[in-house]
């Protein structure tokens, strides 16, 4: 399948799709079981927005909530125990191929967790459960994902991270992948120096490699993943919660397949990969 931008002709974005066209929405997860059949999560806030190839995902503890972690300012106004609380949020993104057998991969490109050895790889189930999608793990990878989908919403986009500048100097590293559809977005931004080493999670490398305060505060801050609502770019959830509530803060200029965004010292500029319609018109609807 091939999509041609219908509301973006001007910057003649063509993309191939690599996923099934029912898969392409805002998915919610309500219920993870591991093993398959027992229930060991419905609490965690997992949304994930998939266009027609590009993905971000989501996930924030509700364990969160326990801390007042919305009313600081920055990482550096977290406690120890704080620290470690963030360290058990989930955000990752990249781009999702589903075969002819519903075996999908999800290419994680960017992933605020440790790398492991496991590929996110599992089947895709829309039939068993209607309305719902299931996904399943594959061999050893003994889990069940229940997915409800949200409003769905034919319009996409998808965008991959040119280049980012603060205060005019470059951050040659820094990657970001940025999705939507016509009500919500996740942007998600990774601006690490340095790959991490293969850890179960951040919490076990920070007690494993011994982590200094400050080493932990530099992995935390420097990737950034916001979920939120398109219409009023609020943000719903984020990894940095004092950014929950409040507005996304960037201003937007599209042309040519490049998205150019300012969000106070920040500049960046963003390729179209894939775009049925505008989300940068003022009128949204």
């Amino acid at each position: 399948m091939v999509r041609l931008c219908a509301a973006l002709i001007l910057v003649g974005v063509v993309c191939c799709a690599t996923v099934p066209d029912v898969m392409i929405n805002l998915w919610k997860r309500i219920q993870l079981e591991s093993p398959k059949g027992k229930i060991v999560d419905t609490t965690t806030r997992v949304f994930n927005l998939q266009t027609d190839s590009f993905y971000a995902d989501i996930r924030i503890p509700m364990a969160r909530d326990k801390y007042p972690l919305l009313h600081k300012a920055s990482i550096k106004d977290y406690t120890d125990e704080e620290l470690l609380v963030l360290a058990q949020q989930k955000t990752f993104a990249g781009f999702t191929q589903v075969d002819s057998k519903n075996i999908s991969l999800w290419n994680r490109e960017i992933d605020y967790q440790p790398p492991t050895p496991n590929k996110d790889i599992g089947t895709i189930d829309f039939t068993s459960r209607p309305g719902f999608l299931i996904e399943e793990g594959i061999g050893d990878d003994d889990y069940r994902e229940i997915w409800q989908p949200m409003a769905k919403d034919s319009r996409l986009m998808s965008l991959t991270l040119i280049n980012e500048t603060s205060n005019g100097k470059l951050n040659v590293l820094t990657k970001g992948i940025f999705v939507l559809n016509g009500q919500s977005f996740i942007q998600s931004i990774n601006r690490r120096a340095f790959v991490l080493p293969e850890a179960d999670s951040l919490v076990e490398l920070f007690e494993k490699q011994k982590l200094t305060r400050p080493q932990r505060e530099d992995i935390l801050s420097k990737f950034v993943s916001c979920y939120g609502n398109l219409g009023t770019w609020t943000v719903e959830l984020s990894t940095f919660p004092y950014f929950q509530n409040k507005t996304l803060g960037s201003t937007f200029s599209l042309s040519n397949g490049i998205l150019f965004e300012q969000n106070g010292a920040w500049n960046r500029y963003w390729k179209v990969e894939s775009a049925n319609f505008n989300p940068f018109e003022t009128d949204l609807q």
